[in-house]
């Protein structure tokens, strides 16, 4: 895909252009959760090297974490990537993805940092984060950052029409998804998605009785990762079932919907200090 033709925040693309003029040989891609990183850098590198696909590059390389974080062997592996030898005179000819990077641990942080001192004349590496403070402030200096921002709702309005979905939907999976084009993508067209599972769960807890909800606590606490979705997932509800309470004047739901995102809030918090994950979800469902 070309990036003239990505559904893009017009703040963006005018960043992205610049680029194009001028290539960095570090790039830091920073944007929400579905906001496109993973299309965005793969077409960026692709217009980069004249391709129409970086499949049909000897010279460009994707990685993604291998499960929770970066391997020494995939570090390795950039590594000798970044050694051989390209061809041409064009000024990139070799391009680096990296996706995730949230995801890197310290020692892999390290193995990049060494690569991000003194990259290659002809290369450009692309890091893919959510969260750009999960890199070190060395990494983060050392690449320029392009935020990728959300759609304002009225281009995200116009495209979406345009594929025959009602406005109804259409401004339903705005809120949700903040105006992440990829979440919208999801939560209008594909019901396999695991954004539109998520949030469809979340639902159901939300319509759960507070016994209920405490019945599950046992089996989400296991899982840290499901834990993190979760808490997400019913942010995101808390703040559409909010916009649309405060639109319509219910000012009781409005005052359910702000308890509810400011039990969240609290869980997120304490999520960054490692907590007992039985008892932040019993507290929370106790408050919703």
């Amino acid at each position: 895909m070309k990036l003239d033709e990505l559904i893009l925040n017009q703040t963006t693309r005018a960043s992205l252009e610049r680029i194009l003029v001028n290539p960095p040989h570090s790039l830091l891609v920073a944007g929400e959760t579905g906001t496109g990183k993973e299309t965005l850098a793969q077409a960026l590198c692709c217009q980069l090297l004249n391709m129409n696909s970086l499949d049909q590059s000897p010279y460009s390389l994707q990685v993604w974490p291998d499960g929770s974080t970066f391997t020494i062997e995939q570090v390795r592996e950039i590594t000798r990537f970044l050694k051989l030898k390209t061809t041409g005179r064009t000024g990139i000819r070799r391009a680096l993805i990296l996706h995730n990077c949230e995801k890197m641990n310290h020692v892999s942080q390290n193995g990049l940092l060494k690569t991000l001192e003194e990259p290659p004349a002809d290369t450009i590496i692309v890091l893919s984060v959510t969260q750009t403070k999960a890199l070190k402030a060395t990494i983060r200096s050392r690449a320029q950052l392009i935020n990728v921002l959300p759609l304002p709702l009225e281009s995200a309005t116009d495209y979406f029409k345009t594929k025959g979905h009602a406005l109804n939907d259409i401004n339903r999976a705005y809120l949700l998804s903040n105006g992440a084009i990829g979440l919208m993508s999801a939560l209008l067209e594909d019901k396999q998605h695991p954004f539109y599972k998520q949030i469809d769960e979340a639902k159901k807890i939300c319509q759960m009785s507070a016994f209920d909800k405490l019945t599950i606590v046992d089996g989400l606490s296991k899982d840290r990762d499901k834990v993190i979705w979760l808490l997400d997932a019913l942010q995101r509800i808390a703040k559409a079932g909010l916009h649309h309470a405060v639109a319509n004047s219910a000012n009781e739901a409005a005052n359910r919907w702000r308890r509810q995102l400011s039990a969240v809030h609290k869980a997120q918090g304490y999520m960054t200090h490692n907590p007992n994950l039985k008892l932040l979800l019993s507290d929370l469902f106790l408050q919703m």
